[in-house]
Formats: structure tokens, sequence, C-alpha cells
């Protein structure tokens, strides 16, 4: 596990800096010219984030950082998983099994999501007390937490739709349109989650997270053979 942690974190540095710096450049940017002073520490990181998106009174700007910060992380989840298959099949292959890869990386890909979302409150959290003077409250743990469950939820549907293309043929555009259709659907407040919502969520990762390994144990080859 910790090759796999090392291996990600030397590629996401390396290989993905640029992307790494706009997540926390390009809100911070939009706070900037977006701050309020009327606002609240929760209220300008809604705004920068777009983790608040109300269809009726949200902004533009808003909805633009939000689908920034869901397709940068979408994107994130298939370059970690696919760079190993792709690149690095005989270093890591020959010493586990693809279902104990799959669990180890599950676990690495968490936790540096996590870094890179704790990193990003934290800069931005920063700003807003150097610039506001402002306390941070329970309030803002809470957005931590929502926003984080939200994009795990998001990457790992993702990931399990495109392992899902790995094995149609000429129907391979059918999960994607799918995987749309459910963004529209899906509450996109996410400071506003209600429990219900929280828990569902955390069932259908679970879900996802069974059968992707049940996909591992028994299909594998196919997989690594498409990727």
């Amino acid at each position: 596990m910790k090759y796999l942690f090392m291996s990600d974190i030397e590629f996401l540095l390396k290989k993905r800096k640029k992307i790494l710096i706009a997540l926390i450049f390009i809100p911070l940017l939009v706070m900037l010219i977006n701050i309020k002073s009327s606002f609240t520490i929760v209220d300008n990181l809604n705004n920068c984030l777009g983790t608040n998106i109300n269809i009726k009174t949200s902004s533009i700007l808003e909805f633009i950082m939000f689908l920034f910060n869901i397709a940068i992380y979408l994107f994130l989840i298939v370059e970690f998983y696919v760079k190993d298959i792709s690149y690095q099949l005989d270093n890591i292959f020959l010493r586990i099994s693809p279902l104990k890869w799959l669990f180890k990386k599950n676990i690495v890909f968490l936790l540096i999501t996590l870094i890179i979302k704790l990193l990003q409150y934290f800069v931005f959290i920063l700003f807003l007390i150097m610039i506001k003077n402002e306390m941070v409250n329970i309030d803002v743990f809470k957005l931590i937490v929502l926003d984080f469950i939200y994009i795990i939820f998001l990457q790992y549907t993702f990931i399990f739709t495109y392992i899902i293309t790995l094995f149609l043929n000429k129907l391979r555009l059918v999960p994607y349109c799918l995987f749309i259709v459910l963004m529209f659907f899906i509450p996109k407040n996410i400071y506003h989650l209600k429990l219900s919502q929280i828990c569902c969520f955390c069932l259908m990762l679970a879900f996802i997270l069974c059968l992707s390994f049940y996909l591992f144990k028994y299909h594998s080859k196919k997989i690594i053979e498409n990727i």
C-alpha cells in the first residue's frame, strides 16, 4: 500500500501538478473577486466552490465552479486508476492480485482525495481569516465532510460507469448518458444535504464498491485488457 500511495503522490505532483494548482488557484481567484463582507465564512466558501447550488438563486459563476470542481475530481479518479493498469501493469500485478490491488487502491485514493480536499479548504479558510478576520465554526467542518462524501460518491459512480463501458462494444455511450442523466437528478446543494440523502449516497457507494470488487474478482482479465 505504501508503494501505491507514494506512486500516486509522485504522479500527482509531477504529472498533474497544474491540476492541483488549478483546484486551489481558480476558486481562490473567484473568492477574491466575489467576496462579500456581509457573507459568513461558509457563504464565501460555498460561492467559490459551488457547494450550495440553487437553481433559482445561484449565479452563473456558482454553477461554473460546481461543474469545474466536479469535472476535475472525475478526471482525477480515472487518471489514478487507469495509470496503474496502463503504465505499471508488470510492477503491480506481479506482486498482488487485481482484487487486492483494487482494495488497496480504493483506500489510497480515498486518502489522497481527502488530502486534496483538506488542502483546498485549509488555503481558502486561511485566506478568509486573513482578509475578513473570521473564526472557523462547526458549519465549516460540516461543509468539508459533506463535500468529501458528495465528491467520493460521484467519483466512484463515474469510475464504475467507465468499467461498465469496457464490457460493451457498440453501446459504450449508454452508461455515460445514464451518468449524465443521474447528474441532473442528484441534489446539487451540497451544504444543505439532508441526512436521508447522505445515507442514500453512502448505501449506493457501498453497492458500487461491492459490484466493482465482484467484476474485478471474476472479470479482471477483460477489464485490464480493454483499458
